[in-house]
């Protein structure tokens, strides 16, 4: 599978034009060119040549970091010794590009996603208008998000190409609350998971981040929509993501995560 996203990638590098994208900032304006050999072509203007030449790069470091892993899993599977991890060789090239391209103001999500991946997280949806002011963190595109843990997931996802949408409206049937004491469980509810994922088959993965599971209220919040994913066929093993604080204190922890949970089905 992973030799197959290779050839993948390899074959939509071979089909993007020659050259690279070249940046100059001065000041407070940012200057795109297209170099190719000793020749500059300016093309601030042109934006769709742009994101192709930043999205060449892109692929470029996601290819030489993929070599590296399968490199390192023939090394492992010879029972060699390997002295690289993989997010060493895949993670920090990545992360540094894309902070540098969003600090250009590039939209980041444009460059990882395929063209329909990137129609659909940037389609309008009904977001969670709950506290607004609160969301003061950004991600590498520059979604908005409520908390630290939840910026490095969204640049997790972003780093891999992974299309999600940050807290969208689902709607889902609760009839099977409606014998639970203290719940009205006629007809349908709608809920606002952290983010939601789109798979290759056009299937959504839920992931809930339960950062504040100290507070008696939230946990009784999150239990109910948890127990709302469960009842529509979304299940822990399958198309729901649980995290928790722990999981956050180190990169490997959610790069596994991303790799265990949601590469088998992009």
């Amino acid at each position: 599978m992973e030799k197959e996203k290779l050839s993948a990638w390899q074959k939509e590098l071979d089909g993007l034009p020659e050259g690279s994208l070249r940046c100059l900032c001065r000041g407070k304006n940012t200057f795109f060119y297209h170099a190719v050999g000793d020749k500059r072509t300016g093309i601030t203007r042109d934006l769709d040549r742009v994101y192709v030449l930043a999205r060449k790069k892109y692929l470029n470091l996601l290819i030489n970091g993929q070599e590296k892993m399968l490199e390192e899993a023939r090394i492992a599977l010879s029972g060699k010794r390997c002295s690289r991890s993989r997010a060493l060789a895949n993670a920090s090239p990545l992360e540094k590009l894309l902070d540098y391209y969003g600090r250009l103001g590039l939209d980041v999500a444009r460059i990882t996603c395929t063209r329909e991946q990137y129609m659909w997280m940037k389609k309008t949806y009904y977001q969670n208008p709950r506290d607004p002011h609160k969301k003061v963190y950004e991600t590498y595109s520059g979604i908005r998000v409520r908390s630290k843990s939840e910026q490095s997931i969204g640049n997790s996802m972003e780093r891999r190409g992974i299309p999600y949408r940050y807290e969208p409206g689902i709607r889902l049937n609760v009839d099977w609350m409606e014998d639970v004491p203290g719940m009205d469980g006629v007809g349908d509810k709608v809920y606002f998971p952290d983010f939601i994922i789109l798979t290759a088959s056009g299937d959504i993965i839920v992931w809930e981040h339960l950062g504040r599971v100290d507070l008696k209220s939230y946990r009784e919040h999150n239990m109910e929509k948890i127990a709302a994913y469960r009842q529509s066929g979304m299940l822990d093993d399958d198309h729901l993501i649980l995290t928790y604080e722990k999981d956050m204190e180190s990169p490997k922890i959610l790069d596994h995560i991303i790799d265990k949970r949601i590469m088998s089905f992009m």
